[in-house]
């Protein structure tokens, strides 16, 4: 959920948070669908070898604050971004409705669940006042791998 626009930055979320899980990535798939985005966190880089399709890559904070982001990065390549990174957001090549700047929370994930990891924390939805702005739609969406 991009809290900041008031929607929904991906219908379905991914999750990699163990250590296969994020070495594997989007490695040897043929496609991420539409609507879904691959969080890998703890994360600081990505690359986008032996991926058969180009992605969106959002570098995003602790806090969920977009740092940067990286539009079409073709396969083979690598992205490092600068700055306070601690997880990266890949979605299918010129899809990421987000900018600099714009706070991501994910949502429909329970923070007590025991396969949610530590680094996750920082991004889970709370339920604050403020957080999501008033008739922003909410979606039971993230699968933990």
């Amino acid at each position: 959920m991009n809290i900041t626009r008031g929607e929904v930055a991906a219908e379905r979320l991914e999750i990699a948070g163990t250590w296969w899980s994020r070495l594997k990535g989007l490695m040897f798939r043929s496609r991420l669908d539409p609507g879904t985005a691959l969080l890998i966190v703890p994360c600081r880089s990505v690359h986008t070898h032996w991926m058969r399709f180009a992605i969106d890559v959002v570098a995003l904070d602790e806090w969920g604050e977009v740092t940067e982001v990286v539009s079409d990065v073709s396969p083979w390549r690598m992205v490092t971004p600068a700055g306070r990174v601690r997880s990266i957001v890949e979605f299918p090549a010129k899809t990421a409705s987000v900018a600099v700047g714009d706070r991501i929370r994910v949502v429909g994930v329970d923070p007590k669940d025991s396969r949610v990891p530590s680094h996750l924390r920082g991004l889970l939805a709370d339920e604050r006042p403020g957080d999501a702005p008033a008739g922003a739609r909410r979606h039971e969406c993230a699968s933990v791998h």
